[in-house]
């Protein structure tokens, strides 16, 4: 091989390393549903509001505040947007035309649900092909994915109304075939998922909404608009959180812990943060109704990518990120005690107290009340490094300025050759005086 196809070669392989280095980045700045936050919001969409969802990487809307929302693409904001899988509002048009949709109780009377205001149809009927419809054309209008709802591996409700002797596939089949038909209608948007949950449903799906999650409230005793709040055993969501985190690492796929409290339950919202980034899921706290956006200081908090698993120290559970910990005590006791931190480490804030701590040594004395969560992070935690959706462009502009150093270098005794004998050509056909 001549020195010079080396050359070229070298270019060509240079550049290939360049690019591959832009698209590993773009990967990484695109995976914003298994860390970070994310917002549910159901009203009207005002100019206000909008800039409050900017903030957020993912944001769930109502199907109607669609069209507002999908600006926000423009944010880096993905959006999803409402969808029931089970059923149609008592009204609807749809359920008018097609009474073959409701699913029929032992009384020959259609299921209904929330309150009775919808009715539960039938995942095996039509139903299914009417919602991979709608899901494309929302898709396609605004570039938006979908999030869906009371996702259920079995009917709920009452397992002897469904019969998947009659109807040729069980329940868990029927919905399942709902998601791949919206999958298969939406493309590479992102496809969320609320209900019970299912292995083989977060398969087909690019994350599952934990919904209630430890912070949760009583639907049978009081109303989304006067919510009675109630907390989930911790230790019955900290194994379930275990398990599901594991398989959704294992499957590249997210996890979105919906919590509900009041905006100034503190406790409440530290606990219940604290409690998801044990484990890394994208977090919201909010209240039943999702038409408030609370002005939480920990939805400014940046804490990076995780640096350790999940640990249990003297019965409390720690994990640290690239800008801070958080720290769990479910027991009742107090945890007055030192947490290992990386080296360097200096001044760090506690978030909950607003007060000051210095680690020494590598390690960071701590007090944590029973029954209660906490975050520590350093300094710039809450403005965090530029995310790599806003270096994109430096990026580009440094692969694109390479390319064209290294290619001048390399190619430049070449272009010298050619410009030599472009003169010698052009003395030796000069007239000769």
């Amino acid at each position: 091989m001549k020195g010079s196809s080396r050359k070229e070669l070298f270019v060509i392989s240079l550049i290939l390393l360049m690019l591959s280095v832009q698209n590993a980045s773009s990967v990484e700045a695109d995976d914003t549903l298994r860390s970070g936050f994310f917002a549910v919001y159901y009203g009207q969409i005002t100019p206000t509001i909008r800039r409050e969802l900017s903030r957020y990487p993912i944001v769930i809307v109502a199907e109607d505040e669609v069209g507002a929302a999908a600006s926000l693409q423009r944010d880096h904001t993905r959006v999803a947007s409402y969808m029931n899988v089970l059923g149609l509002p008592w009204g609807d048009p749809m359920l008018q035309k097609h009474p073959e949709w409701a699913l029929e109780g032992s009384d020959g009377k259609p299921i209904t649900f929330w309150y009775g205001s919808s009715v539960v149809c039938n995942p095996a009927s039509g139903w299914s092909h009417h919602l991979a419809s709608l899901a494309k054309s929302v898709s396609e209008s605004y570039g938006v994915g979908i999030f869906t709802d009371d996702v259920h591996p079995d009917p709920w409700f009452n397992s002897d109304v469904y019969n998947a002797t009659v109807y040729g596939i069980s329940w868990t089949e029927a919905v399942r075939n709902i998601l791949v038909r919206i999958r298969e209608s939406i493309g590479s948007e992102v496809l969320i998922y609320n209900g019970e949950f299912n292995e083989g449903y977060l398969m087909i799906s690019d994350a599952w909404m934990y919904e209630s999650f430890l912070a949760s409230w009583l639907p049978s005793q009081s109303t989304p608009s006067n919510p009675k709040y109630t907390l989930q055993p911790w230790q019955t969501v900290y194994q379930t959180s275990k398990m599901v985190a594991e398989i959704a690492e294992r499957l590249n796929k997210g996890v979105l812990a919906l919590s509900y409290g009041p905006a100034d339950d503190r406790d409440r919202a530290f606990i219940s943060f604290a409690t998801a980034k044990l484990f890394n899921f994208s977090f919201f706290y909010t209240e039943p109704s999702l038409s408030s956006l609370y002005q939480l200081d920990l939805f400014d908090l940046k804490l990076g990518n995780p640096i350790t698993e999940e640990k249990d120290i003297e019965n409390v559970h720690v994990r640290v990120y690239e800008k801070g910990f958080v720290v769990v005590n479910p027991s009742d006791d107090p945890f007055d005690d030192a947490i290992s931190v990386p080296q360097g480490w200096q001044k760090m804030v506690d978030h909950y107290t607003k007060s000051t701590v210095i680690p020494e040594n590598g390690s960071v004395k701590i007090s944590v009340p029973p029954r209660s969560g906490r975050v520590y992070s350093l300094g710039d935690a809450t403005v965090g490094a530029p995310s790599n959706l806003l270096l994109q462009p430096y990026l580009q502009a440094i692969v694109i300025v390479s390319i064209a150093v290294v290619a001048t270098l390399v190619l430049r005794p070449r272009i010298k050759r050619v410009l030599r004998s472009k003169r010698e050509l052009r003395r030796q056909n000069s007239p000769t005086l």
